[in-house]
């Protein structure tokens, strides 16, 4: 059941990723004269909104995962799971490029991250 559970908690991570992402691309080119009308322009935007919720289930579902697991094993697991998520579909939904570089970068962090997680 942990790992269902892991891999719920991953899902919504990357979710909120992408979500705030595609949030974000509403304001390419915008000149924000302060402060205040960016927090306007935010809060008119419904991705802001949605990732706000996304990230509110994560945050319960983080408290509940740490009550039944060790944080340093699922940290990392959540971490490596999330890392591989994001960099596959932001490939494929916003065409970002997964250069050699990346690629290798990704592997030498997950390979890290793995190592850390090993029981």
């Amino acid at each position: 059941m942990i790992y269902s559970l892991l891999f719920l908690m991953a899902g919504l991570l990357t979710l909120g990723q992408i979500l705030l992402k595609k949030g974000a691309s509403k304001f390419t080119g915008y000149q924000f004269a302060n402060v205040i009308d960016f927090i306007f322009l935010l809060l008119k935007n419904g991705y802001v909104w949605i990732t706000l919720i996304v990230y509110g289930l994560a945050f319960a579902l983080w408290f509940f995962i740490n009550s039944r697991t060790d944080v340093s094993f699922a940290f990392p697991f959540v971490t490596a799971s999330v890392l591989i998520l994001v960099i596959l579909l932001s490939h494929f939904i916003f065409g970002e490029e997964i250069t050699i570089i990346k690629a290798a970068a990704t592997f030498l962090i997950l390979s890290g991250i793995l190592l850390l997680a090993w029981k």
